[in-house]
């Protein structure tokens, strides 16, 4: 059986296989023994052939889909590898506004002034664009890492890798989040100096938002 015609038309093919896995698993479980039939709404009319049916073919969907849908994938890494930031990018984003104020509060925490709400954000938001940049992160890892993951990271030739067990990676293991010894340092003033006065007390995320709550 081939991939219906009005799937095609949808350019996210990554998203629309781990839609029909989730289709599969829920066919799966509503056609087997441990849906309680007799407990739940009945399925109506012949619904529980087709999803029994429809779960043998998702499989095959997802197989042709992904084959179909090969060279969307391999456009995206092209247009990836086409505008990656470049040592001009890096050196232009040292001197803009954010950055600079990021680092103006991280070197007045360190020297033990007080630093407002602004300050703290400044503070935050360059960290979480350093972590990412080092290694090329989604937003999700920064954001889920929690004070214990930067409390346990691990360390190789100078450099310390944090591992974030929340993010959105398609692999289960841990997204790695490394940091270099300029960032180490900064880092180290952010949770000795910042970190303590501007986080709600039941917090646990090592960045969250100027009101002290995590993000969403």
């Amino acid at each position: 059986m081939g991939v219906p015609t009005s799937f095609k038309s949808i350019e996210a093919p990554g998203t629309l296989c781990s839609y029909l896995t989730s289709l599969k698993k829920f066919f799966t479980f509503v056609t087997s023994d441990w849906y309680m039939r007799k407990e739940m709404p009945p399925l109506y009319g012949n619904y529980f052939d087709i999803f029994k049916g429809t779960t043998n073919a998702l499989k095959g969907w997802c197989a042709t889909f992904d084959s179909e849908t090969q060279d969307i994938k391999h456009r995206v890494h092209l247009k990836e590898c086409h505008t990656l930031l470049t040592e001009h990018d890096i050196t232009e984003l040292k001197k803009s506004k954010p950055y600079i104020n990021g680092m103006k509060a991280i070197a007045q925490a360190k020297a033990g002034r007080k630093h407002s709400n602004q300050e703290f954000t400044d503070a935050c938001d360059l960290l979480v664009l350093k972590l990412a940049l080092l290694v090329g992160s989604r937003p999700a890892p920064p954001q889920n890492a929690l004070l214990e993951d930067y409390f346990n990271t691990g360390e190789k030739d100078g450099n310390r890798v944090m591992s974030i067990p929340k993010h959105k990676r398609s692999r289960p293991s841990p997204a790695p989040l490394g940091m270099d010894k300029e960032v180490q340092e900064l880092l180290q003033v952010y949770v000795d100096k910042i970190w303590p006065t501007c986080v709600a007390k039941e917090v646990q995320y090592l960045f969250v938002k100027n009101d002290g709550q995590p993000f969403n």
